[in-house]
């Protein structure tokens, strides 16, 4: 199915992310740091970013903003995953992200998600 990079500094979250998403049929890379995120970003192309928000060296609303900002990459859907932000926080928006996804949450939840950015995501290179 889909390349999905997951950015998160908890270990358990990050196997959390895994195993729910492989289970669908997605691959998944994972990363501890919003600035190994940004380098593996530009590495591999994802078809889809799910970031903590709260994580060492680039926090998740510099992450998003950074591929925001990148003129390949910018048409990523980028999720915020987060325990910290609500999704009306006006940060969330101000960084382009496409949704909030609030911890705890449901694989219910995290899949409903990640099938409704992907599908609106746009057809064609990035």
């Amino acid at each position: 199915m889909a390349l999905i990079l997951a950015a998160d500094d908890d270990p358990s979250a990050r196997e959390i992310l895994t195993r729910i998403l492989t289970a669908d049929g997605h691959k998944v890379e994972t990363v501890g740091d919003g600035e190994t995120a940004l380098r593996e970003i530009r590495r591999i192309r994802p078809d889809l970013i799910l970031t903590d928000v709260d994580m060492p060296l680039i926090n998740g609303f510099l992450l998003c903003d950074e591929v925001r900002h990148d003129g390949e990459l910018r048409h990523t859907p980028v999720v915020l995953v987060t325990g910290v932000v609500n999704p009306g926080d006006h940060r969330a928006a101000q960084v382009g992200a496409d949704a909030v996804l609030v911890k705890p949450f449901t694989p219910a939840d995290l899949l409903a998600c990640v099938h409704t950015h992907l599908t609106a995501a746009p057809a064609g290179p990035q």
